[in-house]
């Protein structure tokens, strides 16, 4: 996780793709991640962060996430079962005690999405 830095536009891409940034002296494809489930695009602020997703699998990319809300322990959450909540990135869910839902990332399977891959706009 990392603060935002400065990020490239890159046209004929698809909205949820934000562009590209230097990182570490690399170039890292920047992905909005609520954008891409679909949801409302991420809203910027100085609390939002990268998460860092593909280098140990070979591919520089990051994904834009609102805030940081610490690392948890899952003996205080109820695993969710209605697959509903399952996607082919999500390797499991939780419910909290006050009811909202979190969604354990499977950074592998997000990255073999080819929806997740093609970034370009056909």
């Amino acid at each position: 996780m990392l603060q935002v830095p400065e990020i490239q536009h890159v046209p004929l891409t698809r909205e949820w793709f934000m562009g590209v940034a230097n990182i570490r002296g690399s170039l890292y494809g920047i992905t909005d991640f609520s954008a891409f489930l679909g949801q409302a695009p991420t809203v910027r602020g100085p609390e939002n962060r990268l998460l860092l997703v593909g280098q140990p699998m070979g591919v520089n990319c990051a994904l834009l996430v609102t805030r940081l809300a610490g690392l948890r322990s899952v003996v205080e959450y109820a695993p969710e079962t209605a697959t509903e909540y399952r996607a082919a990135w999500c390797a499991a869910a939780w419910r909290d005690k006050e009811g909202r839902l979190w969604r354990e990332l499977d950074a592998q399977q997000l990255l073999a999405q080819r929806e997740f891959l093609e970034i370009a706009v056909h």
